[in-house]
Formats: C-alpha cells, structure tokens, sequence
C-alpha cells in the first residue's frame, strides 16, 4: 500500500515552508491519498498567467486557482457565486483548488470603483475533493458596498 496514508483533508502538508513550521499559513490539508501528512508538497502553476484559451473571462491563472480549466468555457464561473449575509454585507464565496497553494487569492470591496479594501476570509471548508470553499467579507462591514473583485496573484 505504498503512497496510500490517509483519507485526503484528513492531515496537513508543508505547502509554503519559508513561512516557517509554526505559521499555520504555511500548512495546507492533503488533497490526495499520495500525500504524506507532515511532509513538504508543492505545485507551481507553469502556464500564462493572462492567458484566456477557452475565452470564457478568466485569465489561466485564476483558473487554476479554482481548480477548473483554460480549455473549458463552461468551467470556472461557477467556482464564485456572491451572496448576502443575514446581516446584509455582501460575501463572496470562492472554491479554491487546494493543490494551488503557490497562488494566493484575495477578495476586495468597494463602493466606488476607485478604492479597494481587501476583505477578510470569514469562514473556509474542505470538501474533500480537493477544492475549499471560502467566504470573504468586507472588512470594514459596509452596508452599501456594491462591488467586489477577485485577485490572484
């Protein structure tokens, strides 16, 4: 059974250890049963990063990031889906590819267009299949925030 440890999401591999052991940013959860828990696992994303082949608006990277893919013009979109919260901010949720951790993502808000303030990530769930779900909110909880944008970098 050599390569097979554990049920994937189960245990955390060093995806980022410039961070240091004990940052927890430097942790990631398995994704995969050939993943050794504790040990070091990485990805580099080794396309074009502007690079748009199947023209469906989302550049190569960011596609990746989501874990869909550039050839499929029907993959992608539905890795981001806005919502209200009960207390009526706006929230993006975002599944994230896991395997993707030499990219980060971030989500910021404004209400102009012009200014943009990073939000926080308030909740994050592994699905087991590889991609976690995150929530970001506004950080500075505004009501009539109208905009919200994806980053990847």
């Amino acid at each position: 059974m050599a390569g097979h440890f554990s049920k994937p999401g189960l245990f955390a591999v060093l995806s980022h250890p410039e961070l240091g052991l004990n940052n927890p940013e430097a942790w990631r959860s398995t994704v995969s049963l050939n993943e050794i828990p504790g040990a070091f696992a990485h990805t580099i994303f080794t396309g074009t990063a502007a690079s748009d082949e199947d023209g469906d608006g989302l550049p190569a990277l960011l596609e990746y990031a989501l874990g869909s893919s550039d050839t499929d013009p029907n993959s992608g979109l539905d890795s981001i889906r806005i919502s209200i919260s009960v207390g009526g901010l706006l929230q993006l949720v975002v599944d994230r590819n896991l395997l993707a951790d030499d990219v980060a993502l971030s989500v910021e808000f404004s209400d102009d267009l012009l200014q943009w303030t990073r939000g926080r990530m308030i909740r994050t769930s592994n699905s087991g299949s590889g991609l976690a779900s995150e929530t970001w909110m506004d950080s500075l909880s505004r009501t009539q925030v109208l905009f919200a944008r994806l980053r990847a970098e």
